[in-house]
């Protein structure tokens, strides 16, 4: 009996000490979970500056590159440079243009699309012919029985 009492008087210590466990368990949970989101929040915070700073290099080094190109061209328009070449594929341009609307004219790129149409029309009716062909040759395969079959 005696030792019966005994383990009835350490149950309730045993069960003392784990509710004590329990709550310093509960205690560091938290502060682990607050310590967590303070650590997660800074990171965040961190990766975002970095990524400022990396994109505002890149806009930096971007803009510097246009403002070169801006200065170039800026010069070879005031030099005139650019109004030459622009002239100068102008000319390219009409030149073409009048060789196209002297062929439009004389009719030469008329007979060159008939002649294509012509071509094409031919090519047409081949392929069409070569289709029915095969077709018929499968029609007639499906309706001949085949040999040793009575009819």
């Amino acid at each position: 009996m005696e030792e019966n009492t005994n383990t009835q008087q350490q149950q309730p210590k045993k069960e003392s000490l784990l509710d004590k466990a329990e709550v310093a368990v509960d205690k560091l949970s938290i502060k682990a979970e607050e310590v967590w989101d303070k650590l997660e929040q800074e990171a965040e915070e961190v990766w975002k500056k970095a990524k400022d700073s990396e994109l505002t290099d890149k806009a930096k080094k971007r803009f510097e590159e246009l403002k070169a190109e801006a200065k170039i061209l800026f010069e070879k328009a005031k030099s005139g440079e650019m109004a030459d070449v622009a002239k100068e594929k102008f000319e390219t341009l009409k030149g073409e243009a009048k060789d196209l609307f002297e062929k439009a004219r004389s009719g030469e790129l008329a007979g060159k699309a008939r002649e294509k149409f012509d071509t094409l029309k031919e090519e047409a009716k081949d392929l069409w012919t070569k289709v029915v062909g095969k077709l018929s040759g499968e029609e007639s395969h499906k309706t001949t029985p085949p040999p040793g079959t009575p009819e």
